[in-house]
């Protein structure tokens, strides 16, 4: 990760720790942002990287659901479910009404990664804690990869979750599947509600930079020079590896 997205990841946790998260619907469901760096071959044997987020995850969940507009679709975190899922508002008339409820108001469209055999550790009246995760993308029962992150929260009198913040590292590989081969990702998971609809318009706007770079450049040196010039990857084949 380049100068530039670490301060901009700095910033972000600044603000989910400073600030009151607030959730959406009835049962806590938090922005996500996800931003990895990916490699995998091409049909020659080639090592090809790209930069993968937001937008990809949720391209990938709407075109697996047979929804042709992503408009109103969120990445977000769901701490009963440990998982990374993809929502939309029930009020949303271009998915459908074919998707179970996750919240009060909204709709659960996919889940493309959960966190699983989950070791925390806090201590005594505090408000952080320090886990780690194995992840499985999609409905996989055999771990991908870890998530080790660090939350932190507080609850008011009567119990009720007030805040929430999550910081983590993650890595997990897909294994090859038809004409796709394996992946391996690694990146960041930020969450909570500062990760607005303006972040996931920036993330996929950085990934556009990412995957239009110097079209392959990467043997030139140029991967990872805060230009976007990660080369052409392979966009759109992750789900379903």
């Amino acid at each position: 990760m380049n100068k530039s997205k670490i301060i901009i990841f700095s910033a972000i946790v600044m603000l989910l720790q400073s600030a009151a998260i607030q959730s959406i619907g009835a049962q806590e469901l938090f922005r996500a942002l996800l931003s990895l760096n990916c490699v995998s071959t091409n049909q020659d044997g080639t090592l090809v990287y790209e930069r993968f987020g937001n937008q990809d995850l949720i391209s990938s969940c709407a075109r697996d659901e047979g929804i042709t507009n992503v408009t109103g679709l969120h990445l977000v975190y769901n701490p009963a479910s440990n998982a990374l899922q993809v929502v939309t508002s029930t009020n949303n008339s271009l998915v459908g009404t074919n998707f179970s409820l996750v919240g009060s108001n909204q709709l659960l469209i996919c889940t493309p990664l959960t966190f699983g055999s989950v070791v925390s550790l806090s201590g005594t009246n505090t408000n952080k804690v320090e886990l780690l995760a194995s992840v499985f993308v999609e409905t996989n029962t055999v771990a991908n990869g870890t998530l080790a992150a660090t939350e932190r929260f507080t609850r008011n009198s009567s119990n009720e979750l007030t805040s929430f913040s999550l910081f983590g590292r993650i890595q997990y590989a897909t294994a090859a599947s038809g004409t796709n081969s394996a992946m391996i990702c690694t990146g960041v998971l930020v969450a909570g509600s500062q990760v607005s609809n303006e972040n996931d318009q920036d993330e996929e706007n950085e990934n556009e930079g990412g995957h239009n770079g110097n079209n392959g450049n990467h043997g030139n040196g140029n991967h990872g020079n805060g230009n976007g010039n990660n080369g052409n990857g392979n966009n759109g084949h992750h789900k379903g590896r």
